[in-house]
Formats: C-alpha cells, sequence, structure tokens
C-alpha cells in the first residue's frame, strides 16, 4: 500500500498574493469617499486610496498519483 499527503493542505499553508488597489467608499456605501470632500474625478486624483490584502486560506483536495516504475 501506498500513502500520499499533501503537506500544503495538511498545515494549512496560506499563500498571500498581491494587494488589490481600489477606492475607499462612503460609510453608507453610496459614493467613493474623496480627499477633498467634492465628487471624485475622473482620473481619481481627489480619491482616497485603499489597498485590499489577497490572503488565500482554501483547502484545496488534491489526488495524487504514486508510478513505480
Amino acid at each position: 500500500m501506498d500513502i500520499f499527503i499533501d503537506v500544503t493542505n495538511a498545515t494549512l499553508y496560506s499563500s498571500q498574493g498581491v494587494a488589490n488597489y481600489t477606492f475607499e467608499r462612503t460609510a453608507d456605501n453610496s459614493d467613493w469617499k474623496s480627499t477633498d470632500g467634492n465628487p471624485v474625478r475622473p482620473d481619481g486624483s481627489n480619491a482616497t486610496p485603499l489597498l485590499l490584502e489577497n490572503i488565500n486560506n482554501t483547502v484545496l483536495p488534491t489526488f495524487g498519483f504514486i508510478l513505480e516504475f
């Protein structure tokens, strides 16, 4: 009998990806938050920037194949 253990899923390894860049929303989520209180310009120069972390904690089921020669 051969046994296969996927160490990545067994230890619940978390991989960190590139953070997503976006603009912050107002408290009531009706508009974008700006630095000067005016509506956000089309080029986004007065918008409040926000970085969203990208951490993946998904456990993926895997199948392993063992080839013997």
